[in-house]
């Protein structure tokens, strides 16, 4: 039989740190593209919710880095139980009413991102790893310089790398002036659309579940009606649920494409993003946020 003190002992010491790895991974995968978080938040439904996808982020690198240095242990288990309980309900929602078929737990690490039934068995273990720290766990609370250093570190780091994704993904990332047009098949849209060489395109590569995408719907509209390009098409992710009020936003005559999210992601890797095509080659590329058709330039 294994000594019942040896035991505990172990799993305090290894359990707080496999798990502290574990929340700083999917902290800082999801920092680096914050931005898409924040579209994967609003694809569950609450597109208005989107602000808590930074707090979850923060949330977990306080986590992270209490585990690894052995801050208040107990106090940490039961609110690590409770805040991966609440994610993976939220998920299962998701998964069964919104046919979310990835979490987006930890960002762009593909491998990492499993299928429904592993995500729920990952966080199954997650909470029992938990519940083996708050029963061997003590709640000492010893905080040296090198930890809040460390503590602080990590934090501050993550912050700014969380702040700058997501605000370098909103801003309106203009074509250079040097820029080469280059032709639908370099860029992968042969496959997709068919334009004529006498008319002029503006392909809008959007999702109905990224506000912003939305938000810039009303002034894609102005493109056309004042004569600055020929059509529109659209081109986005076959929506998990139909959505009559956002399609709505879209006159009838607008031509949109339903492709993968493999396929998007080929693209584009920030949404809303614009293209220009004149005489069958894309000539400008818009990224970010569409600016106003007075200041588009070609």
């Amino acid at each position: 039989m294994v000594d019942k003190q040896i035991l505990k002992y172990y799993i305090s010491k290894i359990c707080p740190i496999m798990l502290g790895i574990v929340f700083l991974v999917s902290a800082f995968s999801k920092s680096f593209d914050m931005y898409q978080f924040v579209i994967k938040v609003a694809e569950y439904g609450f597109p208005k919710l989107h602000f808590i996808a930074p707090l979850i982020v923060s949330f977990e690198y306080i986590l992270g880095v209490s585990l690894i240095f052995n801050i208040r242990l107990k106090w940490v288990s039961i609110v690590g139980i409770v805040f991966v309980s609440f994610l993976t309900l939220v998920f299962l929602y998701g998964w069964l009413f919104k046919g979310i078929q990835d979490c987006g737990c930890f960002g762009h690490i593909s491998f990492m991102n499993t299928t429904p039934v592993l995500t729920l068995i990952r966080n199954a273990v997650i909470i029992v790893l938990f519940a083996l720290i708050l029963w061997s766990g003590e709640n000492s609370m010893e905080l040296s310089i090198f930890v809040i250093m460390a503590f602080t570190l990590v934090i501050g780091v993550g912050e700014f790398i969380s702040g700058y994704s997501y605000t370098h993904s909103l801003r309106v990332d203009s074509t250079p002036k040097e820029f080469t047009p280059v032709t639908q098949s370099e860029f992968g849209l042969d496959k997709i659309i068919h334009t004529s060489t006498d008319s002029t395109y503006l392909v809008f590569l959007f999702s109905y579940s990224c506000p912003h995408c939305i938000n810039s719907v009303g002034n894609l509209m102005l493109y056309q009606s004042s004569g600055l390009v020929d059509r529109i098409i659209g081109i986005t992710p076959t929506p998990s649920v139909e959505n009559d009020v956002v399609q709505s936003l879209f006159p009838p005559s607008t031509e949109i494409h339903y492709i993968s999210k493999e396929e998007m992601a080929i693209l584009t890797k920030e949404i809303p993003t614009t293209l220009l095509i004149r005489n069958d080659s894309i000539v400008s590329i818009h990224r970010g946020y569409l600016p106003s058709h007075f200041l588009f330039t070609f």
